[in-house]
């Protein structure tokens, strides 16, 4: 049973209607729709609201036994960079964890998925990506000027066989999507759908952000959308972060 069918059966067990649970959620019922149908995932803050409103078990909802639940928040089994993560989340707002949380549900998708399909070639399978000297912008430009590059060796997969070459991210307008000083696997080419991630040059400066049609925006709120002129251009898709163990010289 998925997360949505746990809430639909709990909801129903309460004598509640979808509009019903909207409202004391404070939500859509479009929004507790798209859960109830698994298009999306309830953030955490809203995974305790629905606990508490309909009296289901936590871990029967995210389908955890006790000893597993136990194990997973003890902190001796966090990384310190990983508590640290938590200390901050809650001290955000309601705006700000839901919007960390929308990041998290969509990079774990995106993980899973392409872990699914992702299948490493045999250790002998190398292939050289540019890297060039010039960095990507997630902040407010860089100098877009990449006639300089190195030459990384990485192990052949289904993601760096589409890679056309490496990208150093500096800045931090897209975080929690990419955070400053990782490196990206790009695709080149002058064109990008709606919501995807790429690499563009405006006013000869160069920037890593989400396409938005008429202007680039960027993860982190803190920074305002860049907007395009009649110069500004696409010069490649943003197809993930390079993995550590993907680099062949890496040890």
């Amino acid at each position: 049973m998925t997360i949505g069918e746990k809430i639909v059966q709990a909801r129903q067990q309460q004598g509640l209607s979808q509009k019903q649970l909207a409202e004391k959620l404070e939500i859509t019922a479009a929004r507790l729709n798209y859960w109830e149908k698994d298009k999306r995932f309830p953030p955490i803050d809203m995974l305790n609201k629905l606990i508490e409103l309909l009296s289901i078990d936590a871990n029967f909802l995210l389908g955890r036994d006790n000893k597993k639940n136990n194990e997973l928040c003890s902190n001796k089994h966090l990384l310190p960079e990983e508590f640290e993560h938590i200390k901050k989340y809650r001290t955000l707002d309601k705006y700000g964890k839901e919007m960390v949380s929308s990041a998290l549900d969509i990079e774990f998708k995106r993980c899973q998925e392409q872990n699914k399909e992702e299948v490493s070639a045999p250790l002998a399978d190398i292939i050289p990506l540019p890297r060039p000297w010039q960095s990507a912008s997630a902040g407010y430009g860089q100098l877009a000027d990449d006639s300089m590059a190195d030459e990384i060796q990485v192990y052949l997969n289904t993601t760096t066989a589409k890679a056309s070459y490496i990208m150093k991210v500096c800045g931090d307008s897209m975080e929690p999507i990419f955070f400053d000083g990782q490196e990206v696997l790009v695709h080149e080419q002058q064109t990008i759908e709606l919501g995807e991630i790429g690499i563009f040059i405006i006013g000869g400066e160069q920037f890593i952000k989400t396409y938005r049609g008429d202007h680039l925006e960027s993860a982190n709120p803190n920074y305002p959308n860049v907007q395009f002129d009649e110069y500004s251009k696409c010069i490649g898709k943003v197809l993930g972060l390079l993995k550590n163990e993907w680099i062949a010289d890496n040890g």
